[in-house]
């Protein structure tokens, strides 16, 4: 009679990576209001942008992400102009380096942490509208955010003629430390075996949150092979964010080759990387 042993081991990575500790997660948060210039108390000026928010929502709200879209506003243009462009100052620690013109489409020049798009195709008067600002990358600190006012640039519309800018203000958000916690149950699994025979399935349970997409890999050293091991199951490959249990299904066969009388161990090591 012989007997193996397999241990299973659970590996974290930094940063990005899996760790053991978990942490909160926050969502953006912005305020509700509706504000309008009125002329004599009443009327909306014919010459003004009016806002409803302010609002800032991100496509990813967890630190250091990359090709974060940033949406500010329902803007709508008064009757008497046209929007032809906006300029927006991104807090420190935003990377804008990478910042495109998302919508309206429209092209960007950029100095320092302030994006300036000049768009495409002006937005006509009367019209509802949002600016949105992709390729940007998180700071590496969570928090609570604010891009401080918006500048839309205006035209008059009859004549192409350019008006003063509008200063609109920006919602606040909050950006949220990312989420990975990696688990293995059982860390390991003992095999009692006889040479060519196969041994009982012994299911491991990976367990993993994930506040984003990520893929993991499960590694087996080769030593494995002196008592036949075989591991299969759901711990591979692309998954979605999230919590999962994934369950691989571990089984061994010694080959006749294997000397007896002694103890073999392999170690099967899981890895975690976000996207």
């Amino acid at each position: 009679m012989y007997h193996w042993g397999a241990t299973t081991h659970s590996r974290s990575v930094p940063d990005m990576h899996s760790t053991h500790s978990t942490h909160s997660r926050r969502t953006a948060l912005a305020s509700a209001g509706l504000v309008l210039a009125l002329i004599a108390g009443s009327a909306l000026l014919a010459h003004a942008v009016s806002y409803t928010g302010p609002t800032t929502t991100l496509s990813d709200a967890y630190t250091s992400t990359t090709g974060v879209t940033y949406t500010f506003g329902t803007f709508t243009n008064g009757n008497g102009e046209m929007a032809t462009g906006a300029a927006i100052t991104f807090p420190a620690g935003t990377s804008v380096s990478g910042a495109t013109a998302v919508s309206p489409a429209g092209t960007v020049s950029i100095s320092g942490q302030t994006v300036t798009i000049t768009f495409a195709t002006p937005v006509g008067r009367g019209a509802e509208y949002s600016v949105s600002i992709g390729g940007i990358t998180n700071p590496s600190s969570s928090g609570v955010y604010n891009a401080g006012s918006l500048t839309i640039f205006l035209a008059n519309p009859a004549n192409n003629n350019v008006r003063d800018p509008q200063d609109l203000p920006t919602g606040d958000y909050t950006i949220g430390t990312r989420v990975l916690t990696l688990s293995v149950s059982p860390t390991s699994v003992d095999f009692d075996l006889q040479p060519d025979v196969a041994s009982p399935v012994h299911d491991v349970t990976v367990s993993v949150t994930s506040s984003h997409s990520y893929m993991i890999t499960r590694d087996i050293t080769p030593d494995a092979a002196s008592f036949g091991l075989d591991v299969t199951g759901d711990a591979s490959g692309p998954k979605s964010d999230g919590t999962a249990a994934l369950v691989d299904q571990y089984q061994a066969t010694a080959p006749w080759t294997t000397p007896g009388d002694a103890t073999y161990t392999a170690t099967v090591t899981y890895t975690v990387v976000q996207d």
